[in-house]
């Protein structure tokens, strides 16, 4: 019974150790930066992320994805997918130039 009782404390106690830790400020935007950049753009830092419009939301829920869009340093936007789940048969992400 008492190791019941042990086994039982520390599997609560678990719990919040296996949350989830909140990006570093800045992660988010070096990421997208990052992506932009291997799909062959200029994206100069610092990048500053904006909410993607209706239509570019609409495109990317059609693949199964967020999107957000990017303003690099240099003015050019991008969106870029978000997400870890495309839709069998889509490109797993995406950056278009955003006009």
């Amino acid at each position: 019974m008492t190791r019941l009782l042990v086994l039982l404390s520390l599997l609560l106690l678990s719990g919040p150790v296996l949350a989830d830790v909140a990006p570093e400020p800045g992660q988010l935007e070096r990421g997208m930066a990052t992506r932009i950049r291997n799909s062959g753009f200029s994206c100069p830092d610092p990048v500053k992320l904006e909410p993607a419009t209706a239509r570019e939301i609409a495109m990317a829920a059609a693949r199964h994805v967020g999107a957000r869009r990017v303003l690099c340093a240099n003015g050019q936007r991008f969106v870029v997918s978000t997400g870890l789940r495309p839709r069998t048969g889509s490109p797993e992400h995406f950056v278009l130039r955003a006009e």
